[in-house]
């Protein structure tokens, strides 16, 4: 009986324990160096020029969205005869990071 008691006991205070952990405030964390209202106001700048953006400006991202590395490549030449392999090699890059996000 003892036992029971006891196990009911560390049941309940370790329960307890873990429902103490208070939930952090989200705009008062740090997030690698920036503040809440600075990824905000990043986030919200981002949205408002995509939906600014002409569809002409929108048209090669489109696309390129299911085309191959080499597809895009030869695409990017194709468009911009006088970009440099760094320029090409850097919209690639680019693309991939929109294809993870």
């Amino acid at each position: 009986m003892k036992k029971k008691i006891l196990l009911i006991i560390s049941l309940c205070l370790i329960a307890l324990g873990l429902a103490a952990c208070g939930e952090t405030d989200p705009t008062t964390m740090s997030y690698n160096g920036y503040s809440y209202d600075q990824l905000k106001s990043t986030c919200e700048g981002t949205v408002t020029s995509l939906l600014e953006m002409p569809d002409e400006q929108k048209e090669p991202y489109v696309v390129m969205k299911d085309m191959s590395d080499a597809e895009r490549n030869t695409y990017i030449k194709s468009v911009a005869p006088s970009a440099s392999e760094e320029d090409i090699a850097g919209i690639l890059q680019q693309e991939i990071g929109r294809a993870h996000v």
